[in-house]
């Protein structure tokens, strides 16, 4: 997902997730959803967070890849990008340094 789909614009970027035709719809929300379901199983304890951070390096690229983009997004709907990946960078420092 990080290595296809590198959009230039927010309006690229806003294109993909609503538009069920795209092809890389499916591709976006189950990447985003699949890093999501992952933090937050370190966040509620069940995975050890120094085991996981030490291959996790995709879920936090593609939040640092796309995140900047979503402040706009996120201030007018109310709804957080990524939520579980920003709370894990914010109460795990190492995160932040992961692969």
């Amino acid at each position: 997902m990080v290595f296809d789909f590198q959009p230039k614009t927010l309006e690229e970027l806003r294109a993909v997730s609503p538009d069920i035709t795209s092809p890389l719809h499916a591709a976006w929300r189950q990447t985003i959803s699949y890093w999501e379901m992952a933090h937050s199983l370190i966040l509620c304890g069940a995975l050890d967070t120094d085991l996981f951070l030490d291959s996790d390096g995709e879920g936090i690229l593609i939040y640092a890849r796309y995140h900047h983009w979503h402040i706009e997004t996120e201030l007018q709907s109310g709804n957080p990008f990524m939520r579980n990946t920003a709370a894990l960078i914010e109460r795990h420092p190492a995160a932040a340094k992961a692969p």
